[in-house]
């Protein structure tokens, strides 16, 4: 299982971001099953945020988008336990706590951001869309 951190979701939905074709590419070799994908609750709801009340992009737009986008990857609760590991994390941002505990969780074999502090909190390989992109490709 491979982690999309909240950036790769919006790389993937927005066009204007550098990492769009990549992600969307990384997307496309999830829906052919080559790999499999996990996201948080809380990726897809700050991306509904950032997209419709920050980007101004349209919530029926937003919302046939995601449900195409949960069809193809799955989708973990960020639940009370990783909260608790947030809690107790050395990581300095609660959300990034967050995420990496639901990593953890799924126990995900790499974790895609554009967030390069996750490397030094946990041993998981963690990769930029490009990187793992190279991974998948072998480019």
């Amino acid at each position: 299982m491979i982690f999309f951190d909240t950036n790769v979701i919006l790389d993937i939905l927005d066009r204007s971001r550098d990492n769009h074709d990549k992600a969307l590419m990384l997307l496309s070799a999830a829906q052919k099953g080559a790999i499999k994908v996990v996201a948080t609750t809380q990726s897809i709801v700050d991306a509904a945020y950032v997209r419709t009340q920050t980007d101004k992009a349209s919530l029926s737009d937003f919302r046939r988008v995601m449900a195409a986008l949960c069809d193809i990857i799955a989708v973990c609760p960020v639940t009370s336990m990783a909260i608790e590991d947030a809690n107790e994390s050395a990581l300095p941002d609660f959300e990034d706590a967050v995420q990496l505990s639901c990593a953890i969780c799924e126990e995900c074999e790499a974790i895609v951001t554009s967030d390069r502090k996750f490397k030094s909190f946990t041993t998981i390989p963690t990769y930029s869309v490009d990187e793992f992109y190279r991974v998948v490709f072998g480019e």
